[in-house]
């Protein structure tokens, strides 16, 4: 574990200007230049990718957009298309708190796209000797960036909806603190919020409603709201979203009459 905070203390020697995808520089020889983020689920045909962008809220905003655009015009999510277009919903109104509207260089930073443990290349003696699989790899902010890996994280207990740390988890953050980097062992200690705001969406949605619901119940108390009884929430904002154009659109898809709406 000291080894990977050596790597995390590294890749916060090299922040990047703007948030999005890494592409080969054509100006400097062997480098990169952050550009708009290569996901299929996010770029429209016409307009592009999405960023780069130079505001975390601004960039998580945007994609969270895209995402209930492409879910109101049934692009994506073919299973409860209305229960994850809500949960998407929620995550605009909370945005702001987790990510503020400010612009700065040198605030994003690497984030392995898939940290479950196998990208990392270890000898005979466990000593790290690479990390592999980068090439999904984005420029995020810092909250996201040194966010505790997902190899770490209890998993049973986070579909579960609770979102107490592992002992990993904590350890990891210390480890960040005997080094003297209180700002990264924070990161660390409230990794929840950016994870359950970025974990599960778009074509990452569950198929299965109850997961979902479950999902979006740690969600919800990550950011410090009281859970509710899934109908009485959804009841409230269909009420309180009704002037939405797009959730409007999606009442009125076909597939609210053979139950995928329900």
């Amino acid at each position: 574990m000291q080894q990977l905070v050596d790597v995390f203390l590294e890749i916060d020697k090299h922040p990047f200007d703007s948030m999005g995808s890494l592409v080969m520089s054509d100006s400097v020889p062997g480098g990169f230049d952050v550009q708009g983020f290569a996901q299929q689920s996010t770029y429209r045909i016409g307009t592009g990718a999405l960023g780069p962008f130079s505001s975390p809220l601004d960039g998580y905003r945007a994609v969270i957009e895209s995402h209930l655009s492409k879910i109101a015009s049934g692009e994506l999510v073919a299973y409860h298309p209305l229960e994850a277009y809500l949960t998407h919903r929620f995550r605009l109104d909370v945005v702001g708190s987790l990510w503020k509207d400010v612009s700065s260089r040198g605030q994003f930073f690497l984030k392995h796209p898939d940290d479950k443990g196998d990208h990392i290349l270890v000898n005979d003696t466990f000593e790290i000797v690479g990390i592999l699989d980068w090439e999904r790899t984005c420029a995020v902010s810092r909250a996201e960036a040194f966010s505790s890996p997902l190899m770490m994280w209890p998993v049973a207990k986070f579909y579960n909806s609770l979102n107490q740390l592992s002992p990993d988890e904590q350890r990891f953050a210390e480890i960040f603190r005997e080094r003297g980097r209180q700002d990264l062992s924070d990161c660390v200690f409230n990794s929840r919020n950016a994870q359950r705001f970025l974990f599960a969406l778009g074509p990452e949605t569950p198929q299965h409603k109850k997961l979902i619901i479950d999902l979006f119940t740690g969600l919800q108390q990550a950011f410090g709201f009281e859970s509710e009884e899934w109908q009485v929430w959804k009841y409230k904002v269909l009420e309180k979203w009704k002037d939405d154009k797009l959730l409007r659109k999606l009442l009125e898809l076909p597939e609210s009459e053979n139950g995928y709406l329900c």
